[in-house]
């Protein structure tokens, strides 16, 4: 029997825009604000503070970022030596000496914020261009320029990010872990939840991260579905997803309470990434927010492993087989399957499998690589898989 494909027409609706002073208690006192609006979710940004997100909440609901400090919101954040960094004789407070070189999106630690370079939003993508500050330090702006481009898609916030380091301190210092992003919620969102097993995509319960070992509220934890959530008593809150990495800091300070934007107490989780800045790189990555349609859905953004059964995995284990000479690994095994498109082909009903050339026993690792007789052996099983699958139509 023929299988047939049916290709739903969608209807594509712009998103709203609007760019005006910020006058609701749900988003910083004096903020200048852009927004995307689907009718399904809204985000903003604070044109006032470098773009940074402040505002994000579904269709008719509150806002869930928090906005305590210019240290919170949803920003950019990176890090670099020199450890504890200075200019022209300034120098961090103690507390901060270990933070080092860190230019962040919204402003510093004293209250200054900023400087927006450019700003476009034409209702579907939404851009800010900005010269961060130096979070330790008085009123010194960074020697870069920070990119972020935004869209809503449902629920979704799909963001792209981008450094530009333009450093007249041309030392290659050790590599750092980046905040990718950094992501503050409020006090209601007490609850740090992430998959943590080593069997991701197959339905496997989700739990809270790690307790702090020490004072500090953060912990560090593997996601090895690449996402984790802040959420309430009731599983509603924030998603966070983090393609290509799988290495979280979070955690919660404070006291659990209201969804206040404005309060102190806040959930934090950052995707990670260990990563060197040389003085001109440009540095880019991906995330994507996930705010629930409903009080009824969660917004944990785990999906489902495709049956074995499939004709889809059954083609391409006989391809493998062919191929190879071997049977293959079917399931994640000892490579996380976390990080690719897949996951949101699968969420909108799309049958799909992970399939590809590497072994790579610690993942992530620097200078990742697979050998060209790889790359070949997995084109050939790919060209099997199609031809036997077209041919069944």
């Amino acid at each position: 029997m023929k299988q047939i494909l049916t290709i739903p027409v969608c209807l594509l609706v712009a998103a709203l825009a609007a760019v005006h002073a910020g006058d609701s208690a749900q988003v910083p006192a004096g903020a200048r604000m852009s927004y995307l609006d689907n009718g399904v979710a809204k985000v903003g940004v604070d044109l006032n503070h470098g773009g940074a997100i402040v505002f994000l909440a579904r269709a008719g609901g509150e806002n869930v970022i928090n906005n305590f400090d210019l240290g919170r919101q949803v920003q950019l954040s990176f890090f670099s030596g020199p450890v504890p960094f200075g200019v022209d004789g300034q120098r961090p407070a103690k507390h901060w000496e270990h933070i080092g070189w860190n230019p962040i999106q919204a402003g510093d630690d004293f209250k200054n914020p900023s400087r927006l370079l450019a700003h476009e939003n034409d209702g579907r993508t939404l851009h800010v261009k900005c010269q961060p500050m130096q979070w330790p330090l008085n009123n010194v702006p960074g020697d870069c320029t920070f990119d972020s481009w935004l869209e809503l898609d449902g629920t979704v916030v799909k963001a792209r990010a981008r450094l530009t380091d333009a450093r007249t301190d041309h030392t290659q210092y050790p590599a750092r872990l980046q905040e990718l992003p950094a992501v503050y919620a409020n006090a209601a969102f007490h609850r740090v939840v992430s998959y943590q097993g080593n069997k991701p995509f197959t339905g496997d319960t989700a739990t809270e991260a790690p307790k702090p070992a020490g004072p500090h509220p953060w912990s560090h934890w593997q996601g090895t579905e690449g996402w984790a959530a802040l959420l309430d008593a009731r599983d509603q809150g924030l998603g966070l997803i983090t393609p290509g990495h799988v290495h979280f800091t979070g955690g919660f300070a404070g006291v659990p309470g209201p969804n206040d934007t404005t309060g102190n107490s806040t959930g934090y989780p950052a995707g990670q990434g260990q990563e060197i800045l040389d003085h001109n790189i440009v540095h880019e990555f991906a995330y994507e927010l996930v705010v629930p349609q409903s009080d009824q859905q969660p917004n944990m953004p785990a999906r489902a492993a495709t049956s074995s059964a499939e004709p889809l995995v059954e083609e391409l284990v006989r391809a493998h087989r062919f191929v190879v000479g071997e049977e293959p690994v079917v399931g994640a095994g000892h490579r996380i399957g976390a990080t690719t498109d897949s996951s949101h082909f699968k969420g909108v009903g799309i049958r799909c499998v992970d399939y590809g050339p590497g072994f790579i026993p610690n993942w992530p690792m620097v200078d990742e690589r697979v050998e060209v007789e790889q790359l070949v052996t997995a084109t050939r099983v790919l060209a099997l898989t199609t031809s036997s699958l077209l041919s069944q139509q």
